[in-house]
Parts: structure tokens; C-alpha cells; sequence
């Protein structure tokens, strides 16, 4: 019985690393926070792709001293972009996006050397808005809303420096309210 798992672990482990993992062309190597080209002392700058051994692109970024910066882009195997986003010094800094393989999109915001800042998205796979809301400076700040996946509204709160802050209401999938609360520096007083 030992000798039959160990035969079927070794297969599942072949079978993981041939296939989903396969290793992508082009990659760099990382040392000490920089990138390098495989073989070299120099770090690298300009832009640089890295393919699937199918041959199909899975990446374009941009580098300077090592670093990324400037805009990077992942793609699926099948073409489709996968994730989008401006770096600066290694960090990303500004508007990102990120897609389904199917091509619908799945986040959407900003940050500001690397920290969440301003309105953010997130989606379902069927491209409905699943929720909204603002960062300011790493933290939840202004009117939030999620949705459920038939677009009614699933609840809303207002934050305050990331604390819960005032009404937050809960409704069902037909749009009925379901609860409500109420909270203060990010404690609840009531509910109902």
C-alpha cells in the first residue's frame, strides 16, 4: 500500500510540474531586491517579455537600475490580459487593473507607493460590480458597497480612517433590508 501511494504521489508531482507550472521563457533572476538577466553582474533596465513555452507572451515590464518601472503587463496563456499596472522604483504606484481569463475584469484601483489610495473595484466573473469603495492611505475611508451577484445590493458602511463609522445596512437578494447597525469609532452601538 506504501509502495502505491509513493508511485502515485511521484505521477500527480510529474504530471503538476509538466503541465499547470510549466516554467515561463525569458525569466530573470532576482538578487538582493534587483532583477538581472540569467549570467550577468549588470542589473537589467529597458523593457523585457517573457514568453509560455507555447510560445504565447506572458509578460512585458519595463526596468531601470533592477527595478520595475513603468508599465507592466501579465498576460494568460490563451491571450487575454491578466493584470495591468504602473511601477515606480520597484513599487507600483498608480492605476492597476486586473482581468477574468475570460476577459471581464476582476479589480480596478489605485495606490500610492504601493499602499491602497482612492477608489477601488472588484468584480465578478460575469463582469457584475461585486464592490466599491475608497482608500486613503492604506486605509478604508468613505461610503463602501458590496452587491450580490444578481446586482442587488448585498450592504453599505460608511469608514472613517478604516473604523466602521455611522449606518451599515444589510439587505437580501431580492433588495429587502435584512439588518442594520449602527457604529461609532468603529464600535457597534445598536443593531436591528
Amino acid at each position: 500500500m506504501k509502495n502505491t501511494l509513493l508511485v502515485l504521489l511521484s505521477l500527480i508531482m510529474i504530471v503538476f510540474s509538466t503541465s499547470a507550472f510549466a516554467q515561463i521563457v525569458g525569466e530573470l533572476v532576482q538578487r538582493n531586491g534587483l532583477y538581472y538577466a540569467p549570467f550577468t553582474t549588470t542589473p537589467i533596465n529597458g523593457t523585457h517579455e517573457t514568453f509560455y513555452p507555447s510560445g504565447q507572451l506572458h509578460s512585458i515590464k519595463t526596468y531601470k537600475d533592477g527595478k520595475q518601472d513603468g508599465l507592466g503587463e501579465i498576460y494568460y496563456e490563451n491571450g487575454q490580459l491578466q493584470a495591468r499596472g504602473t511601477y515606480k522604483d520597484g513599487i507600483l504606484d498608480g492605476f492597476f487593473e486586473g482581468y477574468y481569463e475570460n476577459g471581464q475584469p476582476q479589480a480596478r484601483g489605485t495606490l500610492k507607493d504601493g499602499i491602497m489610495d482612492g477608489l477601488n473595484e472588484s468584480y465578478y466573473a460575469n463582469g457584475q460590480l461585486q464592490g466599491r469603495g475608497t482608500y486613503k492611505d492604506g486605509k478604508r475611508d468613505g461610503l463602501w458597497e458590496y452587491y450580490h451577484e444578481n446586482g442587488q445590493l448585498e450592504w453599505r458602511l460608511t469608514y472613517k480612517d478604516g473604523e466602521r463609522e455611522g449606518l451599515f445596512e444589510m439587505f437580501e437578494q431580492d433588495g429587502t433590508l435584512s439588518s442594520k447597525c449602527f457604529y461609532v469609532n468603529g464600535v457597534k452601538q445598536e443593531c436591528e
